[in-house]
């Protein structure tokens, strides 16, 4: 399984059981022993209005996947 550092800008995995996309990635000091942490920004795909931040430790495994976005072109 990937790792969260592996997560990059526009990426998408699952999050809560509904797939998100990152929008921002951030390096986040925890402690007095610099703890890393990244702290995510993503956005729900399904409800475009849902907006997600949130800790993950830079070990931690997700569950990724591989979303094809489709555009619609109207003459």
């Amino acid at each position: 399984m990937p790792t969260a550092s592996e997560l990059e800008r526009g990426s998408y995995f699952i999050y809560n059981g509904e797939p998100v996309r990152v929008l921002r990635k951030e390096v986040i000091v925890v402690g007095t022993h610099s703890h890393s942490k990244l702290k995510f920004y993503s956005k729900s795909h399904k409800n475009l209005s849902n907006k997600y931040a949130f800790y993950l430790l830079r070990t931690d495994n997700y569950c990724s996947i591989d979303f094809v976005r489709e555009y619609i072109y109207r003459d």
